[in-house]
């Protein structure tokens, strides 16, 4: 599953508030019964299998086999996606609290996606002034259907203006374009994620604006807005709070000032600001996907692998899932050779 796509919807999860096992009232916390369904076993997805058989209408044993299923190596037969089917079709309404575990890939199932796909359309186009419907769809087609995310965001945006996280949303939309490892740059995206992020920025409240900022920065940086790449880099690593964000700030803060630092000829301080990336507590994104490779990339293009090979070995301390890259890379450096950092190149 390609989670890179998920990063914005991991830190903007919002969950409901658990009212009863069995029933739904009002709210349900039914995001961290998914949550916890990922650490079941085996035997007790088969009880609430069973559970299920007898009443369908708990909610709570159906979020916990979501999240059972989520990972996909536990659903050869697409029970993962049954049950999403079944509460996008009895309770809407939960998809916030569902975005992420409720999620049906198109590579994972393409048949389950096109049916969950048409019901999203449906419920949009039935009643288009649904804010919450018009959020679970836009978060449903996040990164396998740009054009419908971005005309149901800006649907959404039309009708609250002042709710930031529409904008957020757009920004991310656009940064995705913008970042395609592999693919042309787009300068346009890159301006209109600036825009979004800065409005988003503009109309969040002060303890909220933080998870922004190491997006402005980057943005700003690829803009070729200088100053204000600076100017959010530098904010970013002001904001204090050791929240599960912080990691992030300190990666990305200290990677945009030290990309500024070489493009003005100052290779000293952006090996300095290298190290202090790599010198991250992590963060749920970092310790899964890795560190970004931009700097290291140019310091190593400048002739610095010293700082570049500290860098990697450094980066070891949190990206414990990189599956020997890093390993690998400090052996292509000590050999002569060039990695190919691209899939890493994250601005």
């Amino acid at each position: 599953m390609l989670f890179r796509s998920l990063v914005p919807v991991l830190a903007g999860l919002s969950l409901l508030a658990l009212s009863g096992c069995a029933g739904f009232g009002k709210e349900a916390n039914l995001g961290r019964e998914a949550m916890m369904g990922m650490r079941i076993t085996a035997e007790e997805a088969e009880s609430l299998e069973q559970v299920l058989g007898g009443n369908p209408q708990d909610l709570a044993a159906r979020a916990r086999l979501l999240g059972y299923y989520f990972s996909g190596r536990r659903d050869p037969d697409h029970r993962h996606s049954e049950h999403a089917l079944w509460f996008l079709n009895n309770h809407p309404e939960a998809s916030d609290a569902l975005r992420l575990y409720g999620r049906i890939e198109p590579m994972r199932d393409p048949d389950g996606y096109v049916e969950a796909k048409e019901i999203w359309l449906r419920l949009t186009e039935e009643d288009p002034t649904n804010v919450g419907f018009l959020w679970g769809a836009a978060s449903f087609f996040t990164g396998s259907d740009t054009e419908n995310s971005r005309r149901l965001l800006e649907q959404g945006e039309a009708l609250e203006p002042s709710n930031p996280k529409w904008a957020r949303e757009l920004g991310q939309v656009d940064w995705r374009r913008a970042r395609i490892p592999l693919g042309p740059p787009d300068p346009a995206a890159v301006g209109r994620a600036l825009e979004h992020f800065e409005r988003a920025y503009a109309l969040s409240t002060a303890s909220d604006r933080g998870y922004l900022l190491e997006n402005l920065a980057q943005a700003a940086f690829r803009a070729g807005e200088t100053e204000k790449a600076r100017r959010y880099a530098e904010e970013a690593l002001d904001q204090i709070p050791r929240d599960w964000n912080y990691g992030n700030r300190v990666h990305y803060g200290n990677l945009v000032l030290g990309r500024i630092a070489l493009a003005d000829g100052d290779r000293e301080e952006a090996a300095a600001r290298l190290i202090a990336a790599g010198e991250t507590p992590g963060s749920p994104q970092l310790n899964s996907f890795g560190p970004d490779m931009s700097l290291a990339r140019d310091l190593l293009a400048a002739g610095d692998s010293a700082t570049v090979r500290r860098y990697l070995e450094t980066c070891g301390e949190f990206w414990r899932m990189d599956r020997g890259r890093l390993a690998q890379w400090i052996a292509l450096m000590d050999a002569g050779r060039t990695p190919d950092f691209r899939l890493q190149i994250k601005f």
